[in-house]
């Protein structure tokens, strides 16, 4: 059994499935193909980055169901039928990364990418991996579906920022943060209309606020320094 932070496992049922999976370890040398268990899918979820289940999506369903947490640290998990013609990202499609690895396997294969995240669908950018690309924390992530719905109705969003980011054609600066969908800024408190509102005090409803990374925090070493 193979070892590392960027494990991708393959699980297959079928002798069919396992000759799809030998396909994949093509591309994939890195990879692991695995029989299926349900206990060594629960095993491994902490040790892998990706999925990749070659059998039916009912299956794959009712064995991750308990095992999926948190979509900033769940794995990406992919689906594939035993022919090899259609590749579905079910699950960690943005953060965890299955979207892509979908994309990219049905390229190598040439099979069909099914997506169904709705931003994708309408080819607007992830708003979770664009934060996390230009190190931003959303501060309340469950206000990232209202948002993101609000995206995909609107196909644009308003952003209000003190920061200097490069933004995707579909985010709309505005000069006031009271007009946002979005507010960008690392100050406790903020003007919001005529008064200075504490962001988590008198926010509009529905904002999202993102706050970029600026600490760091390790320890400095000096060259020669005694144990002592």
């Amino acid at each position: 059994m193979k070892e590392g932070p960027e494990l991708i496992v393959i699980f297959y049922i079928t002798e069919r499935a396992r000759a799809v999976g030998e396909k994949l370890l093509s591309f994939y040398p890195e990879a692991s193909l695995e029989r299926f268990s349900s206990e060594k899918v629960k095993k491994l979820w902490p040790r892998a980055r990706a999925f990749v289940f070659i059998m039916a999506s009912g299956i794959v369903v009712r064995t991750i169901a308990p095992l999926l947490k948190d979509k900033k640290t769940d794995p990406a998990v992919v689906v594939m039928d035993e022919k090899g013609r259609f590749v579905i990202s079910l699950a960690g499609g943005h953060l965890g990364g299955a979207n892509s690895l979908a994309q990219e396997i049905s390229s190598l294969i040439g099979a069909e990418p099914v997506i169904t995240t709705a931003s994708d669908v309408e080819g607007l950018p992830g708003l979770d991996l664009w934060a996390e690309a230009h190190g931003l924390e959303i501060e309340e992530p469950s206000l990232v579906p209202q948002v993101m719905k609000r995206f995909v109705e609107n196909g644009a969003l308003r952003v209000f920022t003190e920061e200097e980011l490069p933004m995707p054609e579909e985010f709309i600066k505005v000069s006031e943060p009271r007009y946002a969908d979005i507010i960008i800024t690392p100050k406790e408190d903020i003007y919001l209309d005529q008064r200075v509102c504490p962001t988590g005090g008198c926010r509009v409803k529905d904002q999202l606020y993102l706050r970029p990374k600026n600490l760091a925090i390790g320890i400095g070493f000096n060259r020669g320094t005694s144990s002592e």
